[in-house]
């Protein structure tokens, strides 16, 4: 299994989104809903540059691609909700 990249990021608040591109090595999806764990509202910038976020973990065993709190979506993308990132490409198993 290969880690899943974040096509775009909609949450420009975050410190890792930078141009809609998440630069965080790795994720994490899902606590009470299917949120970015990892976002983190701040004007300084973090991740590492050049690279393409990727889901590290997912924590919601309802969505039809967690496969062993493993994400098995071809790619995903995060969206801006509440003041914070929420996973698009969740779908209810």
């Amino acid at each position: 299994m290969e880690t899943v990249k974040i096509l775009s990021c909609e949450a420009e608040k975050c410190a890792y989104n930078r141009s809609r591109v998440c630069h965080a090595l790795a994720v994490t999806i899902g606590s009470s809903h299917q949120q970015c764990d990892t976002y983190m509202a701040d004007t300084e910038k973090g991740g590492v540059s050049g690279v393409q976020g990727t889901v590290g973990a997912c924590h919601m065993k309802i969505c039809r691609y967690n496969q062993m709190l493993e994400c098995s979506a071809p790619a995903i993308e995060i969206g801006e909700h509440s003041r914070h990132g929420d996973c698009k490409t969740f779908a209810k198993r």
